[in-house]
């Protein structure tokens, strides 16, 4: 690429380096004189108009945005299968690249570079635009210490299909920042961004993220299940503001997070900039001090005009006012920590938060919350609290640790239409849900025989996790009536693309048609030898039995078989495992590797593919992972 000029103005002058959905290069503005980013989307993805489509529009929508930081898209083009956009040129290094060498942050800068993004995240939300990716790859820190926001929501798209098919490189890294709507599969909110940012913040305190796991479906379910760990027992010097505005920045429930990047901002300006300042704002013996101090002084110039033997006294003296000091201290102390009248706690369970957070704070008593699913509690009701009505009676500020509900644990349906039994019942494994069996059958004139023509519930309807969906499948049209033989009745013409010709004569007769042996041949270097490119009449056309469907049939070359290397990490849990490697692709569903496998293994296995299917892998008879063939690269 280096060299190439683009839409006759943009020349690439080097690689600077790439993710799962571009690639990245410094170019030159040969019109305006000045250096620009240039990102090429990778030729995988031009493949997807409707991808293209909407990357190009985010894309357009973004270039209206102005603020000092948020990196300016200048332009978006297209020349021949090229895709890409032309970008402000940062003369810097993005946050994850400091983070990696540096590991954690001081606290001036964590505020500084935090302050930044909030407000051109408030300018991007102002103006409609969610940015969906906020995490450190994708700020960018100039020498001076500019924070700059890039990559604003026109990953969306891919980082969203890289969840739901388990990449590896690319999503794993967005994975440790999403929000738990988006987890679920919910769209993305503003306060999806400032969940993001709060886990940016965890990372830059800490110099780790809150969640970690073996793979993407263990990191994102800790983002919907899990409490993360407070940041200051990882970095004692953590001040209670910032380890506040961390924690409700990534609170699991939008609603309970801040208001705006903007609120966030002003909480973030009134933290302590370091651990010493947050030490000052809670002194432990200021009164004492104040108190004594200035007696103490006096005796201290009274004494410095005496003789040596006064120093003697003086120092009796000191140790004296030391003790009154300490024991001063010490019994204020005492008298403000210890002398507190206990409370009981009381029966929270099945209140709503609101109404248990109102009675805490009553009694003067502050809470933590954990959530979890539950069938029978209603999602935003207690269903549990670590100190009840039965225990003794605890002293304010005691903190009460409440278990919230989440209610249940929601799947939504999938589409089953005209799908097979096993594929439906992949597609439901796949959001853990089941098939009613047996299935129901009944004749139907469009969708051919074997296919799902009806299911109950409805795609998209939501349903409690390992509920059943019960599908109807087809038997084909209904039988003829005697009545009606001879008569010319109109057939649906099924699809026969990608299938060889027995495969083709079988399902017709099964249709009641019959196949051309007029075949016609020709050359593709998209269906392998022997497959079907085309027919006529076409898929979903009506016909009569006596109509005999022509198919043009490849003589190859076909496509070029590619190699993947599979990496499987066999569960340590004490026992051994079943695995096997399934390919579906345009040579059909076949096994590649099948075996068993002690715990803790790690299996490497090279799989070949053709384009266009999918590699799934089965652990113990139950799909662990799949992916599209598309998305590899």
């Amino acid at each position: 690429m280096t060299g190439k000029i683009l839409g006759n103005r943009y020349e690439i002058l080097e690689q600077l380096g790439g993710g799962g959905m571009a690639i990245v290069y410094k170019g030159q503005d040969k019109l305006l004189h000045r250096l620009v980013t240039i990102k090429i989307l990778r030729p995988e993805f031009t493949l997807d108009q409707d991808f293209i489509r909407r990357f190009q529009r985010e894309a357009q929508a973004v270039a209206r945005l102005s603020h000092p930081n948020i990196v300016n898209i200048y332009d978006v083009g297209q020349e021949n299968d090229i895709h890409y956009l032309i970008m402000e040129y940062v003369n810097g290094e993005d946050l994850k690249t400091i983070l990696k060498r540096e590991k954690t942050l001081p606290f001036s800068q964590i505020i500084q570079f935090s302050l930044q993004v909030c407000t051109a995240l408030e300018h991007a939300h102002e103006n409609n635009i969610v940015h969906q990716d906020v995490k450190p790859h994708n700020i960018l820190i100039t020498p001076n210490g500019k924070a700059k926001l890039t990559d604003f929501g026109i990953a969306h798209d891919i980082t969203t299909t890289m969840v739901t098919q388990t990449g590896k490189e690319t999503i794993m890294g967005t994975a440790h920042y999403l929000s738990p709507e988006q987890v679920r599969g919910e769209p993305a909110t503003p306060k999806s961004d400032l969940y993001a940012l709060g886990v940016t913040l965890y990372e830059m305190l800490t110099g780790k993220v809150p969640y970690t796991g073996d793979n993407l479906i263990a990191v994102a379910v800790k983002h919907i299940q899990e409490e993360p760990l407070p940041p200051s027992q990882i970095n004692p010097l953590v001040n209670s503001q910032l380890e506040r505005v961390i924690l409700q920045a990534m609170e699991k429930d939008p609603a309970r997070r801040f208001s705006s990047a903007k609120e966030m901002a002003l909480y973030l300006a009134e933290t302590p900039p370091d651990s010493e300042e947050a030490t000052r704002l809670i002194p432990k013996d200021e009164f004492a001090t104040k108190l004594l101090s200035p007696e103490l002084n006096k005796i201290k110039r009274n004494l410095k005009t005496k003789t040596k033997n006064s120093r003697l006294i003086f120092r009796w003296l000191a140790v004296i006012f030391t003790l009154v000091i300490l024991l001063g201290g010490g019994a204020y102390a005492f008298n403000r920590y210890f002398n507190v009248p206990e409370v009981k706690v009381p029966d929270l369970k099945n209140k709503s938060l609101q109404e248990a957070a109102a009675l805490l704070e009553e009694r003067g008593l502050q809470y933590t919350v954990r959530q979890e699913y539950n069938d029978t509690v209603p999602a935003g009701y207690v269903i549990a609290q670590d100190i009840g009505p039965a225990d003794p009676p605890v002293k304010p500020p005691r903190k009460i640790l409440l278990t919230v509900s989440l209610g249940p644990e929601l799947r939504e349906v999938p589409d089953l239409y005209q799908k097979t039994i096993n594929e439906a019942r992949l597609e439901l494994i796949k959001v853990d849900l089941n098939l009613e069996e047996p299935v129901k059958e009944g004749y139907h004139e469009q969708v051919p025989k074997d296919l799902i023509f009806k299911q109950i519930p409805i795609p998209k309807e939501k349903l409690k996790k390992e509920s059943k969906v019960t599908v109807y499948v087809s038997m084909g049209p209904p039988p003829i009536s005697p009545d009606k033989v001879g008569e010319n009745l109109e057939i649906i013409v099924p699809s026969l693309t990608g299938l060889s010709l027995e495969e083709a004569r079988n399902k017709l007769a099964e249709n009641g048609l019959s196949l051309d042996e007029n075949i016609q041949w020709e050359t593709s270097d998209q269906y392998l030898n022997g497959k079907i490119i085309r027919q006529e009449p076409p898929e979903n056309s009506k016909a009569t039995k006596e109509t005999g469907v022509k198919a043009v049939v490849s003589e190859g070359p076909g496509p070029l078989p590619r190699d993947v290397t599979v990496e499987i990490p066999v569960p340590n849990d004490g026992i051994n495992h079943e695995v096997k490697i399934e390919v579906t692709d345009a040579a059909g569903t076949r096994t590649a590797y099948f075996g068993n496998h002690p715990p803790g293994d790690k299996i490497e296995k090279t799989v070949r593919y053709y384009p266009d299917g999918f590699i799934r892998v089965y652990l113990d008879q139950k799909l662990f992972e799949e992916r599209n063939t598309k998305t590899i690269k």
